[in-house]
């Protein structure tokens, strides 16, 4: 009873935890407090916090147990997926003008922070 009351913990902190980081996403004013263009290296800042945003929910995914996403790579596709669905949210939303580039770049490190969060979820799995 006690994996399965976990189970449901991790599943409904990763609802959570998606639901605020993509409103965070489409928040101009979030991203200024949080990273203010005044602040040298301002973007890198912005991308260092997306991948591990990424991390967490890839982490958090794996440690959900769904039958269907299991396993670093299944996270980082999943993870990937929510990030288009960001960038998707941003454009038609928040009006982005970010290039296609940057688009594609930060789907990438969806992909990357999901295996990254995933991987760090089974080494602490099978470590413990």
């Amino acid at each position: 009873m006690r994996v399965k009351n976990a189970t449901a913990a991790w599943r409904a902190f990763g609802v959570v935890c998606a639901v605020v980081l993509y409103a965070i996403s489409l928040s101009g004013p979030m991203y200024d407090l949080t990273t203010p263009v005044t602040l040298p290296h301002h973007v890198v800042l912005r991308k260092i916090y997306a991948l591990l945003a990424f991390a967490l929910l890839g982490f958090v995914l794996e440690r959900s147990k769904l039958r269907r996403v299991h396993g670093v790579l299944a996270a980082a596709i999943v993870i990937a997926g929510y990030s288009w669905a960001i960038e998707i949210g941003q454009t038609f939303i928040s009006h982005s003008t970010e290039t296609l580039a940057s688009h594609v770049f930060d789907v990438a490190s969806g992909f990357v922070g999901g295996a990254l969060g995933a991987f760090g979820a089974r080494r602490r799995i099978s470590g413990s």
